[in-house]
């Protein structure tokens, strides 16, 4: 009897919290407006891919570039981050990044890219000012 009585109590326990939960005021969750994202549309115009001459076709110079960034590291072109391309008196400049690695290189070339140098820029040591 003492079980029944128990269980019984328990079950409507239960219930009476339960019914309490569901039957409570509903709060709208919403997000802070200072913290979301805001997106914008760049216009081609407005971010070339590369700076070149106006006398080369810029596509064709970045898809040069590109072999050369495959050819010389083994990878897709997919794992590195490349910067602008840059005309310069003696040829192209330009730097690449190996996002899965971390390494970081500088690229030039000729004017038809027959002489082409690429090294890997050393990695700056990070000097520990203070240790608190």
């Amino acid at each position: 009897m003492k079980n029944f009585t128990l269980l019984s109590f328990l079950t409507t326990l239960a219930c009476l919290i339960f019914i309490s939960s569901c039957s409570g005021p509903k709060e709208v969750l919403s997000a802070d407006p200072s913290a979301t994202s805001k997106y914008y549309k760049i216009k081609k115009k407005e971010s070339p891919a590369i700076i070149v001459d106006n006398k080369s076709n810029p596509d064709e110079i970045a898809i040069q570039v590109n072999h050369i960034i495959e050819k010389y590291t083994g990878n897709p072109i997919n794992n590195f981050a490349l910067s602008k391309i840059m005309k310069t008196e003696n040829g192209y400049h330009w730097r690449f990044l190996n996002v899965k690695t971390g390494k970081s290189y500088i690229g030039s070339a000729n004017n038809k890219f027959k002489s082409v140098i690429i090294y890997e820029k050393p990695k700056e040591k990070k000097q520990i000012i203070t240790n608190l």
